[in-house]
């Protein structure tokens, strides 16, 4: 396959993965939808933690990390995702997921309920998710 061929089924796959994470209430993607790399996806989900995150789907066989390269290892929210605006709560949040070119439509959506799940669960056991359902504090997504 040449390499204008694979970047476009890479691009069409990312597309997908960031289509469906776009359903997960209170979600954002970061950085440009067109101008990324295209196996390049980075989300944040408001009312948990990124570690928390990564954790429980690696669990699941999905490997992925929390903020960007550049601050993988470390806990502090990635410099990157601040720069573009988003509220320290909310980068924390963070999740970045490199695809390659053999995945399938089929690994794609398992990814997706994958994350969909575990930011479900991760919502139910978070007291400042509470907060954010009964009004106390402000959704910023």
């Amino acid at each position: 396959m040449t390499m204008e061929k694979n970047a476009a089924c890479l691009t069409e796959k990312r597309n997908r993965l960031i289509n469906g994470l776009r359903q997960i209430p209170h979600s954002a993607l970061n950085g440009d939808e067109r101008l990324r790399l295209p196996g390049n996806v980075n989300f944040c989900f408001e009312g948990i933690e990124g570690e928390s995150l990564f954790l429980l789907l690696d669990q699941k066989g999905i490997q992925v990390s929390s903020g960007s390269a550049c601050t993988s290892g470390s806990l502090d929210p990635s410099h990157v995702i601040l720069a573009i605006g988003r509220p320290i709560s909310v980068a924390h949040g963070s999740l970045r997921l490199s695809i390659g070119e053999e995945i399938t439509d089929a690994e794609v959506d398992r990814i997706v309920k994958s994350v969909k799940e575990t930011v479900e669960y991760l919502r139910e056991l978070s007291p400042l998710w509470q907060d954010f359902i009964e009004g106390r504090s402000e959704f910023v997504l």
